[in-house]
This record gives C-alpha cells, structure tokens and sequence, in this order.
C-alpha cells in the first residue's frame, strides 16, 4: 500500500502490532469525522494489515469506508483526490481479488495483474457509485451522494467523451439530488451543465433522449425561479418541446412530459406577458389531463394554476370557474399525507381569492381564507412554500379587512406578510412581491388608525420592492403604483407637494409599460386621476384637472359594470368632476360629479364596508348644490343616504359620526352612542373631519352639536369604557 504515503515511523509502528493490538487499534474508530489526513491514512492501513493477517473481508470493507470519507474530506485539488482514488481503487481491487480467490475461480488473474487492469478499475468504480446511489435513496445520507458524485466525477475524464453521455447523464441526475437537498445553485448549474453535455452526446433515436431532455427542460425552469434569467425559461421550453415530440401517446410518461411542457409555457407567460405562452400552457396541461386514464392530482393543480394565470389577462370569469373546478378535484383526490397537497390547496385557495376580488363574494373568501388556512398548517416551515402560503394567507385576511372592517383581520395579514418576508432569503425572485403585500397592509392600517409609523414603513416596503425588482418584470408596473398610492397618502398628512409630485410621475410609468391587463391598467388610472385631482386642489394646474378627467373617465370605461371596482372609480371619477365645479363653479361639472357618485353607490354592495364613505361623499356634494339650486329634491336625497350611512351595521364608526353631523338628518328622541361607535382611529385624525372639532374635545362636543345644532331635540348619551 505505498500508495498510502505514510511516514515511515507511523508504517513501522503499525507493522510492530499484532492482530489483537491491530483489532484494538482499528475498533477505536472516530466516527465523529475530526480525524487529519495523516490520521485517516493510518486507520486505512492498520485495516489493510489486519486483513493481510487474518484475511478478514470486514477489515477491508473498513478501510474502503475510511478512504470514502477521505474522498469526500479532501480540497477540490485534482491532484489530492487522484491519491484518494489511487489508494480507493487499491482497495477495492484487492477485496474483488480477495473474494475471486475465496469463489475458488481457479483462473483467477494475479492481485498484480489485477491492479493494473485500467478495464476493472473503473468497473469497479461504476459499481461503488451505483452502490453509494442505492444507500443514499435508502438512508438519506449526504455522504453517500456526495461519494458517489466524486467517483463519477473522476471517471469521466478518464473515458473518450464521445462514450460519456450516461455518465454524464447520471452525474447530472446526482447533482440535481443534492441541490434539492441543500439549494446549492453552484450544484443545479453543474446538474444542468452536464445533462447538456449527455443531449449532446445521445443519439437521435435513443430512447433516453426524451427523458433528458424532460430533466434538462425541469432543471432550467427551476434555475429561472433562482436567478429570473429568461434565456433558461426560453430553453426549458424548447426542451420539453422535443420531449413531447420524440414521445408516443401511449408511453407512460407522455403525460408528465406534457405537464412540463405547460409548467415552462406558464412561466414564461408570468415572466413576459405573452398571452401565447398562457394558451400553450392550458393546452399542454389540458392534455396531460385527459391523457391519463386515472385522474392525476398534480396535471389537475396545474391546470388549475394557468386556468387563474389566464383570466388575470382575460377576465374572464369561465376561466376561473374552471380553474376553481380543477383545483378542487386535485385536492378531493389527495390524501391528507400526500407530500403536494398544500400545493394543490394554495392553487384552490388563490382561485377562489381572485373570484371574491372578481365578484365581491364573501362566501368565496371566506373558503379561501379557510383553504389557505389548512394550507399553512400542512406546509413544512423549513420548505420552499413556506413563505408563499404565509404570505397568501395574509393578503385573504387583508381582503377580509377591507370588505368587513375587523381590524384583527388587518393586523394578523400584518403578522402573516411580515413573517413572509422575514422567511424569503435576500435575491429571491418573490420578495418583491412579498414586500409589496406587507407595503399594502400597513397602507390599510395606516389609512384604519391614522399611525403614520405605518404608513413609513409601508413606503420603506414598497421602495425596496422596487429596488430590487427587474424593471422587465410583468409586476413592475404594480410596484410603481403601489409606491405612488403610498406617497399620496403622504402628502395628504404632511402636504408636501414633491411627494405628489413623484407618485404622479410612479403612476404614468406604470400605465406606459406593456402590456397590461384591462384590471391594472384601470387601477392604473383611477390612481392617476385621484392624485392629478389631489394636485389640482393644492396648486390650481389647469392642465392637471383636464388629465384627471381624461384618467377616471379610462379607468371605468376599462372597468365592467358587476365588478367589484367600478364604484370605487365612479366615485374618483364624481369627485374630479366635483373639483372642477370647486373653480369653476359649473353646475354642469357638479351634476355629473354626483351622477357618478351615485352610480357608485348603488353599484356597492349593502354590507360593504366602504359603501357608507361613499354616500358621506355623496352627501356633501348633494349638499353643495342645495346651496347653489335650494332644491328639495337634494335635501330630501341627502337625508336619505346619510341615514343610510348611520343604519348601516356595515359601516365604521367614524363613518356613522359623519353621517350624524349631515344636517338632514331629522330630529331623533334618543341616541346610544357606545365606546365601539367612537373607538377607532389614530383616533383624532379622522374624528377632526367632523364639524372641524379639534381633537381633545371631539367626542363631548360631537355629542353637544348634535342638540345644538337641531339634529336632535334632547339626547340621552351612553358612553362606556371610553
């Protein structure tokens, strides 16, 4: 064993031993793995002597055990690991000659002869890597991954390369493995890397190809998610096209093939918006469907994902429908233990998500909320969906916040986006995403509480999305508007003009990127119009209210008559007409501010939360012209939309305030205001817009101005707990 290079002190003191002093020796082994180089090599060889003394097969398969962990210990020196290998292929040549000799093969070539048979060498190292492969699958344990790639590693540069496609095959399947065990992009490089070099090397008409090209078209679209390089999503497609093509209907993995093949269309239409690719995908993933026999939960789920992918683009609600269909038969058929069930429940719980934003039904997100919920619970907190349930999970809350108002639903969709973010690693294609969601919850919280901490941190959120986003990204644009939604906001509490300023200029970069769908584009323009109008009002631009006009009147032209926006336009677009009349004092702009904000409330649902700030809005404006035309006609619509407002169990507090300082509200013998009347909001900022009052004395003298000013005749006032 002079390929073991010890010193020759620690060779004599190990041929001085006897068999017993050698087993004491050999049966001190470390397995902690501290031993030094030096330390190792004398384990190996006092295994070796004691085999050489006793013929013992188990000494030896110590010593092969010792050099693998040499193996694996050693720096990515070449010349270190040949010595390795050198002293691992002595090894394992002697134990084949050992058992030869044992076989009583009388034939039996030399020990010698047999060291340098290159021939059996590397056999025999194929065959310690098929061996370390099966004990990985088995136990799980990185060291026999990590053997086996080395042995591989080292085998192909000793072959012709034009005889090297399934080494190179297998290598890039073992890579692979350990990337999905440590998320090493350096080792899915390298997987991918070396499946190319196997495509490259495989004939036409093998029956191998498909399959490499399949694995190939997976590892590139897992890469994209890693490092958002289009030009691997573009690959993977090509790939898994070929797959498709080079495989008949009838093989059993032509479906799997198919499902791929959509996966990569699907990503690619995320990444550019290209509405051939969200077609390509259904297909695909439609056949796939209807290509098995037995209903597969996983072609279903993916169906289920570019069904939604595709009405975000379309709008139109049978693609959802079927969506929703898919995505509940995958979940129907899947066993509570089967390892993609949260998958298949977090693609049902965001179609169900988009039809309550679509529809304004409560029953769908609340089964969303409900979905996303068990979601979260069969997700592992350490896997890759983690974070992105957490964060589904939270915007469904927030959604629930904004349609009910229960400030717990804001403050867990808080809790659960922030924890989203904490959970998404720094250069993740989803944290931008991610921190937009949290951006957009303190935003609600902000405008609920009037904490103005929140709304910083919602602009510091929304400013790093953007930093960190590519501005090539298809939810570019919706970072833009958020950041500008949120600097609006700003500039309403600090009225700092050069906030405004750039929120408009966020704003029309958003609406000159391409392209969008009809929603954003319209959410788009309702933001333009709402912030030219803000401006209006504090600089006088002319220019700004004919842009306002012309952005609001896009908005809802864009916007369909049952979706759950329009009334949120409408009533932007009453009140850029409103401003204008504010100038101009033009009954024209004045009858068509309220026109729309009419429309906008009867366009609300009864129990929406917002449906009460609307008809305050309409109020004040139907008020406006009573002063200019005394008609009673106005008076009398005032009176009954603001009792509405006031009745309305939907409503919050401040907004029932407001609705009771209306003057049309007629005399009432008792009022109850309770502390969950007056309990809300930061809590003077949004109690000062009634009457002006300031906000040490808001709540008393909101109670006496009700007398006082003749809204009531005598009150009887219950206030707990205030």
């Amino acid at each position: 064993m002079e390929c073991l290079k010890l010193s020759p002190e620690s060779a004599a003191s190990l041929h001085g031993m006897s068999e017993a002093e050698l087993r004491a020796f050999t049966g001190k082994g470390n397995s902690s793995g501290s031993d030094s180089e030096e330390d190792l090599k004398i384990r190996i060889y006092a295994s070796y002597l004691l085999f050489e003394m006793s013929n013992s097969g188990n000494a030896l398969e110590e010593a092969i055990i010792w050099t693998k962990r040499g193996i694996v210990a050693s720096p990515p020196d070449k010349q270190a690991l040949n010595e390795w290998f050198d002293i691992f292929v002595t090894l394992l040549v002697i134990l084949h000659h050992s058992q030869q000799l044992a076989g009583q093969i009388a034939e039996a070539p030399s020990r010698d002869a047999m060291l340098n048979d290159i021939d059996l060498r590397m056999r025999l190292l194929k065959n310690q890597a098929a061996r370390s492969m099966m004990r990985f699958e088995q136990s799980h344990l990185m060291e026999d991954l990590n053997v086996a790639i080395a042995i591989v590693e080292h085998l192909i540069p000793m072959i012709d390369l034009n005889k090297s496609s399934r080494l190179q095959n297998n290598l890039g399947v073992m890579l692979h493995k350990r990337y999905q065990r440590t998320e090493a992009t350096e080792d899915l490089s390298r997987a991918i890397d070396a499946m190319k070099t196997a495509i490259s090397l495989t004939p036409d008409d093998s029956l191998d190809l498909a399959d490499r090209l399949n694995n190939l078209g997976l590892w590139l679209s897992t890469r994209f998610e890693r490092t958002d390089m289009i030009e691997d999503l573009d690959y993977a497609v090509e790939a898994a096209k070929k797959a498709v093509k080079l495989t008949p209907e009838s093989h059993q993995h032509y479906a799997g093939y198919l499902n791929n093949l959509a996966n990569s269309h699907g990503k690619r239409f995320q990444r550019t918006s290209t509405v051939d690719d969200i077609n390509c995908a259904i297909e695909a993933s439609s056949r796939a469907v209807k290509s098995t026999s037995r209903k597969h939960p996983g072609f279903l789920n993916s169906l289920g994902v570019w069904l939604c992918a595709r009405f975000e683009t379309s709008g139109e609600l049978t693609d959802l429908d079927h969506s929703i269909e898919a995505a509940r038969r995958a979940v129907d058929i899947t066993s509570p233990s089967h390892p993609d069930r949260s998958a298949f429940l977090n693609t049902l719980g965001t179609s169900l998500s988009r039809k309550f934003e679509r529809t304004d039904s409560v029953k769908d997100l609340n089964e969303a909320l409900d979905i996303f919920t068990q979601c979260l619970g069969a997700t592992p907190r350490d896997g890759p969906n983690f974070a992105s349930t957490l964060n589904n999970l939270g915007i469904c809350h927030g959604m629930r916040f904004e349609r009910a108002g229960s400030i717990a639903d804001l403050d867990y969709a808080i809790e659960r986006t922030h924890e989203s973010v904490v959970s998404t690693p720094h250069g993740h294609p989803q944290l931008p995403n991610r921190l937009n969601s949290l951006g957009n919850q303190l935003r609600a919280r902000f405008q609920r509480t009037g904490a103005m901490q929140d709304l910083e941190h919602a602009i510091d959120a929304a400013e790093k999305a953007i930093k960190i986003a590519a501005k090539t990204h298809p939810h570019y644009p919706t970072y833009l508007s958020s950041l500008a939604n949120k600097l609006s906001l700003r500039f309403e509490r600090t009225s700092e003009v050069h906030h405004l300023d750039r929120a408009i200029d966020l704003i029309d970069k958003a609406i000159q990127a391409t392209p969008l769908s009809r929603d954003s584009l319209a959410a788009y323009y309702n933001n333009l119009g709402s912030s030219l109008r803000t401006r209006y009002e504090k600089v006088g631009r002319e220019s700004d209210i004919v842009r306002a006009i012309e952005a609001s009147n896009k908005a809802v032209d864009l916007t369909a008559r049952d979706h759950p926006d329009i009334s949120s336009y409408l009533n932007t677009l009453g009140n850029v007409f409103g401003s204008r009349f504010h100038r101009t004092d033009s009954l024209d702009d004045l009858d068509r501010c309220i026109e729309n904000i009419t429309k906008a409330v009867k366009a609300m649902p009864q129990d929406h939360l917002n449906r009460s700030v609307i008809i305050n809005n309409l109020g004040n404006w139907l008020d406006k012209r009573f002063e200019v035309t005394k008609s009673a006609g106005d008076r009398d619509s005032q009176m009954q939309w603001l009792l509405q407002a006031w009745n309305s169990k939907a409503a919050a507090p401040s907004q029932k305030i407001r609705a009771a300082g209306g003057e049309a509200i007629p005399a009432r013998p008792m009022v109850h205001l309770r502390s969950r009347d007056l309990r809300t909001t930061g809590r003077a900022n949004n109690i000062r817009h009634v009457r002006g009052i300031a906000a040490a004395e808001a709540i008393p003298a909101l109670l006496n101005s009700l007398v006082e000013d003749h809204i009531i005749d005598k009150a009887e006032v219950i206030v707990k707990d205030l």
